[in-house]
């Protein structure tokens, strides 16, 4: 009997920590809720990782078409949501915008078209750089390979043009998403990842760039250029290049990419 009541007691005291706990669970889900806007931001936060996010999917039979980083693997899961319950109209999940359109993309996209115009027409400025800018270029052909490091802005431009003229190119970017991508560098700066072909009257070769630009809050604030480092290629069978193919970009382009206003 009394063996009885104490195996009662002890399925009493395990009962109520499991209630305790979930609880506890119950709450905190409570606060989480009641502080998180929308299915995004909560989907975003640290503690739902990609893994779970990927895990998910899978289990739902959910195919990711594009690269797996968080926040595809977190439009996807919105995706879904919005085509299994758009019966019941959930308001809270937000407009989707595709990667493409962030405004890091935007931002790489237009800064690489007005850097190689310049560079193409002979128009690129001092003021266009940091006082302490530097260059990190390199050049592969059959014949060898040659690397040239500089800096102050007067000189960098002195390197890149004299490197241009010697081989005799047309830089043309490839400014697609496949070609131009932003990412955010561990320090906090903008990181522009970039790719394309040589041309002089044929497809010469490729070339690779990776850009650190920053906010120049002495100069209103406009975007300046804080490193460059380039690679060409020579190359006689390419008609066009990707980011996916590049061979000095690929740890910069696992950085993150942000979806957030960058201004």
């Amino acid at each position: 009997m009394k063996s009885s009541i104490r195996l009662f007691q002890v399925n009493i005291q395990l009962l109520e920590e499991s209630f305790n706990k979930k609880y506890l669970i119950l709450d905190s889900l409570d606060t989480i809720f009641l502080y998180t806007q929308d299915s995004q931001t909560l989907l975003n936060k640290k503690m739902i990782t990609k893994e779970v996010l990927f895990k998910y999917l899978h289990s739902n039979r959910r195919v990711i078409k594009n690269e797996v980083t968080k926040i595809n693997l977190i439009l996807e899961i919105l995706r879904f949501w919005k085509e299994s319950f758009s019966e019941t109209k959930v308001s809270e999940a937000p407009q989707l915008i595709d990667e493409e359109q962030f405004p890091i993309n935007l931002l790489a996209r237009t800064f690489t078209e007005w850097f190689f115009k310049n560079f193409n027409e002979n128009t690129l400025k001092n003021e266009d750089f940091f006082a302490d800018a530097g260059l990190e270029i390199r050049t592969k052909a059959n014949d060898g390979e040659d690397e040239q490091n500089t800096s102050t802005p007067e000189d960098i431009i002195n390197t890149m043009y004299s490197i241009r003229n010697k081989i005799g190119v047309f830089f043309n970017p490839n400014v697609t998403h496949m070609g131009v991508q932003g990412r955010m560098s561990p320090h906090g700066s903008t990181l522009v990842l970039g790719c394309g072909t040589l041309h002089t009257d044929i497809c010469v070769g490729v070339f690779e760039s990776g850009f650190e630009i920053i906010r120049d809050p002495f100069s209103n604030n406009n975007w300046k250029i804080k490193t460059i480092k380039m690679q060409l290629k020579s190359s006689s069978s390419v008609n066009s290049y990707a980011l996916e193919e590049s061979e000095t970009l690929k740890d910069a382009l696992t950085l993150p990419v942000t979806h957030q206003s960058i201004d």
